[in-house]
């Protein structure tokens, strides 16, 4: 009787929400408000389902996902009270970080990093962007690290943020290619760069900490300390949580709002190089011990699945509709999985070195870069090449990242930066 419940009040949830998109989020706290007051049980079932409601909506306004997030709050919060969301992680857990603590510097500016942080949008709005002309040539170098890029981060208002082997993180504007600022503070090289906002970033390096920085006052707000080796890997999770890889071989989940780990995901042999979020609470992770693991990240949470195929090490993960993943490894192929089957629907070849890089694009286009110095564009549907931007003698690429216009950029190993358009 309470899934029953939850069924039908998702349904009627789901109907009422698009009703009222224009006058966004009054009408829905109304509605979670009359549920308040009937008092019925919720399960978490429902919590999913409205979740992902809001995710699948046609690019909705600023304004109507932070309504839709309060309102799923207060589902949660309902859930919560009515006994039937999942208890707090036991520490003594065997996914509960053990090592953990959070070095927090500029208190005044600690506030305003909860409301800064939005909405992790999936795959399932990736299919109503409109398509763009694949890119076909460079149109733009930036330039100013002295190391290879190894991540790259696009921000609203037409920045990018860029995180390299020189131990700096720089912020550019992508049409006038001036650098914005240069942020410092970690001690080793910085491997992954995440948006965690409109002026929040988060970042991993080779010193085993995550950082959080506030782009406007150009400085580190929280340090996270937990892993035991270099932090590779960074993901954007759902309700105030951020993902991390390392050599350490475990993914930790921190709340970017406290700055705890609120659980360690074992299960790879070697170190997690890729992170991506996936729908209903599920994220993937690539590693060196060649394989791909499927986790719940919640409380409770652990592997799901081990997707194997790659004869060599998994750099990278892109999420697709219709429940499947793209990987990228140093046996110089991008495979496709169909994560509700656990198998790989097929292998594309073409590149002649390790696959460093992946970004999903609009129209069913997936991109690669690799150490051969080449982007190749694909059909992840069929695995047909579309076509290869480069040169000849080209720097290996590291990173990618798709800008809303359907420009690409890619980070390459002397720390240039390539814009490319159509």
């Amino acid at each position: 009787p309470v899934h029953r419940r939850a069924f039908h009040f998702a349904s009627v949830f789901s109907a009422r929400m698009f009703d009222v998109c224009s006058a966004h989020s009054n009408n829905l706290q109304n509605a979670i408000s009359n549920k308040r007051s009937a008092r019925e049980p919720l399960s978490t079932e429902l919590f999913r389902l409205a979740a992902e409601l809001a995710a699948v909506l046609d690019r909705p306004t600023r304004n109507f996902v932070v309504g839709v997030e309060r309102v799923v709050e207060q589902l949660m919060e309902l859930a919560e009270h009515q006994g039937t969301s999942k208890k707090k992680l036991n520490q003594d857990s065997p996914i509960s970080c053990q090592a953990r603590s959070c070095s927090v510097g500029m208190p005044s500016e600690r506030g305003n990093l909860s409301p800064e942080i939005v909405t992790v949008y999936t795959v399932a709005e990736q299919e109503r962007l409109p398509i763009r002309p694949l890119p076909s040539r460079r149109q733009r170098v930036l330039a100013g690290h002295s190391g290879t890029v190894h991540a790259l981060a696009p921000m609203r208002d037409g920045r990018l943020a860029s995180a390299s082997l020189d131990n700096s993180i720089k912020v550019w504007d992508v049409e006038s290619g001036k650098c914005l600022t240069t942020l410092r503070g970690h001690d080793g090289d910085v491997n992954t760069l995440v948006s965690l906002g409109p002026d929040v970033l988060a970042s991993g390096s080779d010193d085993e900490m995550v950082k959080l920085w506030n782009i406007q006052a150009g400085r580190c707000f929280a340090t996270l300390q937990g892993h035991t080796d270099a932090v590779w890997a960074l993901v954007n999770l759902e309700g105030h949580r951020l993902a991390s890889g390392g050599w350490d071989h475990c993914i930790k989940v921190w709340d970017t709002k406290t700055c705890d780990c609120v659980a360690t995901l074992m299960g790879h042999t070697n170190a997690v190089k890729a992170l991506v979020a996936l729908p209903r609470g599920r994220l993937a992770s690539g590693s060196h011990d060649k394989s791909i693991r499927v986790w719940t990240w919640g409380d409770g949470g652990g592997c799901v699945a081990t997707l194997l195929g790659h004869t060599s090490y998994v750099n990278a993960l892109a999420a697709l509709p219709r429940e499947r993943l793209a990987s990228g490894s140093d046996d110089r192929t991008v495979r496709v999985w169909d994560l509700e089957a656990g198998c790989c629907l097929f292998s594309m070849e073409g590149h002649d070195n390790n696959v460093h890089a992946l970004v999903a694009m609009t129209g069913r286009r997936l991109a690669s870069g690799a150490q051969d110095g080449y982007i190749r564009l694909w059909d992840y549907e069929n695995g047909k090449c579309l076509g290869r931007l480069g040169e000849v003698g080209q720097d290996a690429v590291y990173a990618l990242a798709g800008l809303s216009d359907g420009r690409l950029v890619s980070g390459l190993l002397e720390g240039e930066i390539w814009l490319w358009g159509s």
